[in-house]
């Protein structure tokens, strides 16, 4: 992790489930183990339907995904690349850039107008959307914007990273 916020980039570590990895719609490292017990590392770089692709070291790989389940604890390590200006949002009244980002990133996720930069404010209005946000995308409906939310966000509304599955298509 400290290599990659070296690379503008943050870390998650987490357990969940393929629920979980296909809400976040970001590739992640998955650490799963080998039929002799040892622990081994693969990239999942996509998840359609009942299949997922893989890349282990240099090779490809595509299986159904009920062979994940019995090689799979669900650990998993996702790195992703944090919007400017990027911090947890949870106090009411805050401006700015991570503001008018969020702003912009729920209209778009919920097919809203977008609002105009520079009047955006995190009030009770935005606490809703982002529990609302949150709620459908299997995030603890908090309103507070923290990792899995902006992590849920960039994988709802393209940033030109590396996505599961694009918007719009079936999982």
């Amino acid at each position: 992790c400290d290599q990659a916020r070296a690379a503008g980039l943050e870390c998650l570590l987490g357990k969940g489930s393929l629920v979980d990895l296909r809400q976040m719609n970001k590739p992640v490292v998955l650490t799963l183990l080998s039929e002799k017990g040892d622990r081994y590392y693969v990239l999942l770089t996509a998840l359609r339907g009942d299949l997922a692709t893989f890349r282990i070291g240099d090779e490809k790989r595509t299986v159904p995904v009920r062979e994940i389940a019995g090689r799979w604890g669900g650990e998993y390590l996702l790195l992703w690349r944090p919007p400017v200006d990027y911090r947890d949002i949870s106090k009411l009244g805050v401006k700015g850039v991570m503001v008018n980002w969020l702003a912009n990133r729920l209209a778009v996720a919920s097919g809203k107008p977008v609002p105009v930069a520079g009047e955006v404010v995190y009030d009770r209005r935005m606490i809703d959307q982002v529990k609302q946000f949150q709620l459908t995308h299997g995030i603890v409906p908090d309103g507070i914007v923290g990792p899995r939310t902006i992590i849920g966000l960039t994988g709802v509304v393209p940033d030109g990273d590396p996505v599961l599955r694009n918007p719009g298509e079936k999982s």
